[in-house]
């Protein structure tokens, strides 16, 4: 059976200070680092599939709760520049 979590829960898996920094970091996760999409068929509260959140955090990269993301030891010039970016 398919589990589906919270931003709240989200947030959490992936270490964010809170779910707000999450929620402020979820369009840019998901347009320019493939993290996966909501469910489209629950609207409030928005959810995700677990099992498509953790697999993301396996093979694509982990956030911690400064909000940068670390892609598991695969610095591209893309990544390094969006931590760059991130750090202010």
């Amino acid at each position: 059976m398919q589990q589906f979590i919270t931003c709240g829960q989200v947030a959490k898996i992936m270490e964010f200070a809170n779910t707000q920094m999450f929620t402020k970091r979820r369009a840019d996760l998901i347009e320019n680092h493939g993290f996966p999409h909501p469910v489209p068929f629950i609207k409030r509260p928005m959810k995700f599939r677990r099992d498509d959140v953790e697999n993301w955090l396996k093979f694509a990269g982990q956030t911690g709760a400064d909000g940068r993301v670390a892609f598991n030891g695969r610095q591209s010039a893309e990544v390094i520049m969006f931590n760059k970016a991130a750090k202010g």
